[in-house]
């Protein structure tokens, strides 16, 4: 069983709480644990060539959302090293193959020892652990993946799982073992542990009572407690007459037939976007090299390439066996064809600025209650690596984010704080409304918007908005530097720069006010 409550006495420790806990356990022999919620996990993240599992928990930590500090990351491969960089996040590559596979084992296991590593997160990470890794981080390692185990075990669950009617599936993360494929057993101080859930999106998974009628899913495994393991799961109960199930919805009639026909496997819509996003970062590629990149048989990797190239999304080159990504691509992208031309406008405009400005230069559009920066361009004297683009950042924080509320209308603007909140980022930051409305109004007034450490320490920003044809607001430009050179006197200084450059771009994107 396990226990969350507050403590309102500020003079109530936790040494306190343990020494007055400590005789009523030993009278009832209660093997106990108790842990300060507010300390970080120490976590180390483990990842191969697919970054989802890895950007959700990079983001969340950066933004306070989740309670952990992250001393390492370890992959096998380099592609993710720009990103850790990215974060200031120091990035270990082992390599690992069968011969070097115990020596890349006892190399984590220094990195775990040595950093006092509370918690291992594998995000997807594509290594078959040995069982005595597995024994050495008992407790102590969790899964990132799909929520079909023990329902559908082996190869292909996702084509699996779909001949069985299953429609809707969830994320899961479990205890690592050497068995993954086996539903664990709940022994005395176990329970179920919930999913990993990602921020906007429904958890699927709910305790669920073995007569509940639900299908079975993997029941997870909860060891004893680690400091601070709390910030990344969400424990429940555990009593004798209830177990946790990962649910899912299924497409089952009465009789037990699916409703529809299959058409095609969740797994194969997963494999050809992974196939475009390797074309898309290499250029071109052969049917082994694909294959060898997505860990498939040469033969499903070529019947992938041939349904994309049949609807015009990868296209064969010159040189026979190899495939580049097609004009079908275009088509597709229609829908956002409007951000698209903001940054091919902007290119030559932010290139010049941040020459002129010699700060870093970015641009932003709102996506539901996130600023995005589309396009970036560091300035001659920039300060560090960091790589906004395809970053979500608070819209009351960031110089961005306030000129894109500023041209909201009312209600639009109180909608987006609304779902977004006001957190304190940095002991700058705007968290009381009345204040926040205040300089949107300034904002707006003198046609651009500053932040002064409100989302860094450190860091100040400025931003002008970006207009369309008809005169609406669509994107934002920005200016950000360190705070000790772009001063707010400097920045506004330079106000009719940045305004400058935004009206160009504004009059490229065809406005004519």
């Amino acid at each position: 069983m396990r226990v969350h409550f507050d403590v309102l006495d500020p003079d109530v420790s936790p040494e306190v709480l343990r020494a007055g806990f400590g005789p009523v356990a030993e009278a009832y022999r209660i093997t106990w644990q108790l842990h300060d919620a507010a300390t970080p996990t120490r976590t180390l993240i483990t990842v191969s060539k697919f970054g989802r599992c890895l950007n959700d928990p990079l983001f969340r930590k950066s933004t306070g959302a989740l309670n952990i500090e992250i001393p390492a990351i370890v992959s096998n491969r380099r592609e993710f090293e720009p990103l850790a960089q990215s974060y200031g996040i120091p990035f270990h590559h082992i390599p690992v193959t069968k011969e070097t596979k115990d020596e890349a084992e006892a190399q984590l296991l220094r990195l775990v020892d040595e950093l006092d590593i509370d918690l291992v997160v594998l995000a997807r990470s594509m290594q078959i652990l040995s069982d005595d890794l597995c024994k050495q981080l008992d407790g102590r390692a969790i899964n990132i993946h799909h929520s079909f185990l023990p329902s559908f075990k082996g190869a292909r669950p996702y084509v699996q799982a779909y001949r069985r009617g299953v429609k809707l599936v969830g994320a899961t993360a479990h205890y690592v073992t050497s068995d993954l494929d086996d539903r664990p057993d709940h022994r005395a101080g176990r329970g179920p542990r919930g999913p990993l859930a990602r921020p906007g999106r429904p958890r699927h998974h709910r305790p669920r009572r073995r007569d509940a009628g639900a299908r079975p899913g993997r029941a997870v495994a909860q060891r004893e407690p680690r400091p601070g393991q709390r910030a990344l799961h969400r424990r429940l109960p555990l009593t004798p007459d209830t177990n946790a199930y990962s649910c899912v919805m299924s497409n089952y009639t009465a009789d037990g037939e699916t409703a529809a026909p299959a058409v095609n496997g969740v797994q194969s819509v997963d494999r050809a976007v992974s196939v475009l996003e390797i074309l898309a970062q290499r250029g071109e590629a052969g049917v082994s090299e694909v294959a060898g990149e997505i860990d498939v048989h040469k033969s499903t990797a070529f019947r992938l390439l041939g349904a994309l190239e049949a609807r015009g999304l990868v296209e064969q080159t010159a040189e026979r066996g190899k495939y580049r990504l097609g004009f079908g691509i275009v088509r597709l992208a229609g829908a956002v064809t409007g951000r698209l031309d903001i940054t091919q406008q902007g290119r030559p405009v932010c290139e010049r600025l941040s020459e002129e400005i010699g700060e870093t230069v970015n641009i932003a559009v709102l996506q539901e209650h996130y600023a995005v920066n589309l396009y970036q361009v560091r300035g001659p004297g920039a300060v560090g690596t960091h790589n906004w683009v395809g970053q979500l950042t608070p819209v009351h924080a960031t110089s961005s984010g306030k000129i894109l509320l500023a041209h909201l209308s009312p209600q639009e603007c109180a909608d987006v704080l609304a779902t977004s909140g006001l957190q304190k980022l940095t002991p700058h930051t705007l968290t009381a409304r009345a204040k926040l409305e205040k300089d949107l109004t300034a904002a707006r007034e003198r046609g651009y918007a500053v932040t002064l450490e409100e989302l860094e320490i450190g860091l100040h920003a400025m931003a002008a908005p970006i207009r369309s044809r008809d005169g609406e607001v669509i994107a934002a430009l920005s200016a950000s530097g360190p705070a000790y050179r772009f001063t707010e006197e400097r920045m506004h200084e330079l106000a009719p720069v940045l305004l400058k450059g935004a009206a160009e771009i504004s009059h490229r994107m065809g406005y004519l006010g």
